[in-house]
């Protein structure tokens, strides 16, 4: 029973971190968007550049993603 309660509560937090992360990380590339279009750099540069956040966003994200599956899960 434990086990069922843990894979059902890490994979509501991983869907969760996934989607906020995909939403911030996609709202910082768009900023940065600049770097393709005017220096004429290739996406695979554009890519690494802005991949490069992402441990830090999900530093950042992880916490709210916890208080979201655990609002969630005491319904």
């Amino acid at each position: 029973m434990e086990r069922y309660i843990f894979t059902r509560a890490m994979t509501a937090f991983l869907m969760t971190v996934t989607v906020l992360t995909a939403i911030v990380w996609l709202t910082q590339a768009l900023r940065d968007m600049d770097l393709v279009t005017s220096k004429g750099q290739t996406l695979l540069i554009f890519f690494s550049m802005t991949s490069l956040v992402l441990p830090t966003l999900v530093m950042v994200i992880a916490p709210f993603a916890v208080l979201i599956v655990r609002r969630l899960h005491a319904q």
